[in-house]
Order: structure tokens, then C-alpha cells, then sequence
């Protein structure tokens, strides 16, 4: 969960923060209006604070991997999908990956711990 936490803390604080450059470093235009970005941006650090709070308390806190596993899987599905059908940018392959590989150690993890 931790590493989730921070996983997400450091794309969402660029993103919110600075989208233009981090568009240009993923080789993504970004838009005139960058409200959707960081949106995005702040939606990421959202789900940080939700992995830094079931870090905290894992078994109090299962609700909360549960839609850790389920998000990364969804983010892994939502990515890996438009690099795959929209002609996206082959970094989205490595970061649907990273989202397949979180989902996976997430739910081992969580198997293991009820």
C-alpha cells in the first residue's frame, strides 16, 4: 500500500502541478485548457491518500484495498486498452503495466492477509 501511495503521489503532483511539462516528458499534447489534466492530476493524489491510509491500518482498512485492487485493475484495462485500440503512446503499455502489477501484488497481499 505504501508504495501504491507513493506510485501515485508522484505522477498526481506533476500532473496537477505542472501538465504541460509532464505531457511533453510521456510525449502527450496537452490540451489549451488543462482543467481535465489536472483533474486527472488531483484524482491521483486522491487515491495516494487512500493507499497511505489503508497502509496505516491494513486490516481496518480492507474496504479500502479492495478498491485499490479493483482501481489498479480498471487503470491496467483503461490504458493497456487505448494504447493498445487508440494509437496511444507506447509509455502507456509500461504504465498499464504498472497498474497490472499493483493489482497483483495487491491482491496477493490481501489474500494473505484474510
Amino acid at each position: 500500500m505504501l508504495w501504491g501511495g507513493i506510485y501515485d503521489l508522484a505522477f498526481g503532483l506533476p500532473i496537477l502541478l505542472f501538465p504541460v511539462q509532464v505531457g511533453g516528458l510521456l510525449n502527450i499534447a496537452c490540451p489549451e485548457n488543462p482543467f481535465y489534466v489536472r483533474f486527472c492530476g488531483l484524482f491521483l493524489l486522491i487515491l495516494s491518500m487512500g493507499y497511505l491510509i489503508a497502509w496505516r491500518d491494513i486490516h481496518q482498512n480492507l474496504g479500502i484495498v479492495r478498491l485499490m485492487i479493483l482501481s489498479r485493475t480498471l487503470g491496467f484495462l483503461f490504458m493497456g486498452g487505448f494504447a493498445l485500440l487508440g494509437g496511444m503512446e507506447t509509455v502507456f503499455y509500461l504504465l498499464a503495466g504498472a497498474d497490472l502489477l499493483f493489482a497483483l501484488l495487491h491482491l496477493v497481499f490481501f489474500m494473505r492477509r484474510v
